[in-house]
C-alpha cells in the first residue's frame, strides 16, 4: 500500500505547526496516524496508553488529541472525563478514533466531551477535514483570549 499521497487541506503556512496527540494501543495505527499528520504539516506525539496521556497533555497543550478508546491503563472514555474535568484541559478537543463505535457511542462520546468521533477504518479525507477544522476552530479561540488580556 502506497501511503506516500497529497494532503487534500492545507494548513496556512503563516501559523505554527498544529501539536497533535495522537493515542492508539495499535503500532500500525500510530504508524499510519504519524504518516497522515506528517503529510498534512501537522507535529504529532504519541502515546499507546491510557495512563500517559494525561501528562503528555500537561506537558505539551496539544492543538488536538486523537484519541482511541479501548486502551490499557484508563480506557478512553475516563481519560475524556479527567481532561474535561480539569480547567487547563479542558478545552483541548477531542476526537475519538475508534473501532468499536456505532451511532449510539458516538454520540454517547459527543455527549462527554468529544467534538468528533471517527469509526476505524475512516477514509484519510474525513479524518484531515476534522482535524483541520478542529485546530482552526481552537486556534480562533486561543487567539481570541488573548486579545481579550
Amino acid at each position: 500500500m502506497d501511503l506516500a499521497f497529497p494532503s487534500h487541506t492545507t494548513y496556512d503556512s503563516n501559523h505554527q505547526s498544529p501539536l497533535i496527540l495522537g493515542v492508539d494501543d495499535n503500532e500500525d495505527n500510530l504508524l499510519l496516524l504519524t504518516h497522515i499528520m506528517q503529510c498534512m504539516g501537522c507535529n504529532l506525539i504519541t502515546a499507546n496508553n491510557g495512563n500517559d496521556v494525561l501528562s503528555l497533555v500537561k506537558d505539551y497543550q496539544p492543538d488536538l488529541i486523537l484519541l482511541d478508546i479501548i486502551l490499557p491503563g484508563l480506557n478512553g472514555i475516563e481519560v475524556i472525563e479527567q481532561l474535561k474535568g480539569d480547567e487547563a484541559t479542558k478545552n483541548i478537543p477531542i476526537i475519538a478514533v475508534t473501532g468499536f463505535a456505532n451511532p449510539e457511542k458516538c454520540n454517547y462520546l459527543l455527549n462527554i466531551g468529544c467534538q468528533g468521533c471517527i469509526i476505524k477504518p475512516y477514509l484519510i479525507e474525513q479524518l484531515e477535514s476534522l482535524v483541520f477544522k478542529l485546530v482552526k476552530k481552537q486556534r480562533s479561540l486561543i487567539t481570541a483570549k488573548s486579545s481579550v488580556h
